[in-house]
């Protein structure tokens, strides 16, 4: 028998894996995609992901199969793919939120982003692609299908991936704060000046969305505030983690500029009518209503901001 390599080693199921048709390879990078995607059947083993459960469910197998192609280091495999089952799954992105009508999760994370999440979200005065996943065939079907893209919003320099490729593919205008432009970003074609806040279109006529400066992650970080939803799109400016027990996080060991200054621009979005917090790493968080939101919101910084 040959030597194995080393690489085809990595694509061994990992032990923590229960038996069956869905494993996870030692190549896994505990981005938390799968896990999101799919947490009846993947959770954290250690530092990696694993199947701790095999679907059991149509619905279970769909977002199994989704968890797979979302990945963002192809650490998911299935023994057996069902005739006809890969043009449903592909066809199943992007996923609605389910909260409201017209809001999108892209899947298809790019590893260049840390599998950063993205979104979609229909507007009559152009569709908004909020950051940028792998640039693949699936999606830029389903895109055509909803309407195409006119915009490319850019949180911050961290998750903007193939954004050249999809902006080519729809001629669409990108938009990033000046302060996050460097030879990735060079080329884009809206730079918001100042501190905002400021709407989207040539004309500001994409009125339902609102941009906000929130530095601190980096200089020129900047959140989607879309009001008809109460949805807020952070980048990596604050979410929720599953790590060390769990709970809101400013995701301060990635910090590029000031936690100081990040932890004051949470406080500062307490201005907004938001209930919905979808961040580009980290768990989505839902409140039932501002008195809970601010009430968490604030315990979380008098605990963190001194």
């Amino acid at each position: 028998m040959a030597k194995q390599s080393v690489s085809d080693a990595r694509r061994l199921p990992r032990s923590e894996n229960v038996s069956g048709a869905f494993f996870v390879d030692h190549t896994c990078i505990d981005c938390d995609t799968c896990r999101q995607v799919s947490p009846a059947v993947f959770t954290r083993a250690g530092d990696q992901s694993a199947v701790t459960k095999q679907p059991e469910t149509a619905d279970e197998r769909l977002a199994s199969m989704q968890a797979l192609l979302s990945c963002p280091t192809s650490s998911i495999h299935v023994n057996k793919v069902q005739k006809g089952e890969m043009k449903d799954v592909n066809a199943s992105f992007p996923i609605p939120l389910g909260h409201f009508d017209g809001l999108y999760y892209n899947g298809f994370t790019d590893e260049k982003s840390f599998a950063a999440s993205s979104y979609f979200i229909q507007s009559p005065n152009g569709n908004v692609l909020v950051d940028c996943p792998r640039y693949n065939p699936a999606l830029i079907k389903r895109f055509d299908e909803l309407g195409g893209v006119a915009y490319i919003f850019l949180t911050h320099i961290d998750d903007v991936g193939d954004h050249a490729k999809w902006a080519a593919r729809y001629n669409a205008k990108r938009i990033i704060h000046q302060l996050e432009v460097n030879y990735k970003t060079e080329d884009v074609e809206i730079k918001l000046q100042g501190s905002g806040p400021w709407t989207i279109g040539d004309d500001g006529d994409i009125e339902e969305m609102e941009l906000i400066h929130t530095p601190g992650h980096t200089r020129g970080s900047v959140t989607l505030f879309h009001k008809a939803s109460k949805t807020i799109f952070t980048g990596d400016h604050f979410g929720y983690t599953i790590r060390r027990g769990g709970g809101f996080t400013i995701f301060p060991v990635y910090n590029d500029f000031s936690r100081e200054i990040q932890y004051e621009n949470v406080r500062m979005l307490l201005d907004y009518d938001f209930l919905r917090v979808y961040p580009g790493h980290g768990r989505k968080i839902v409140f039932e209503n501002r008195e809970e939101r601010d009430q968490q919101i604030l315990a979380f910084l008098a605990e963190h901001h001194h």
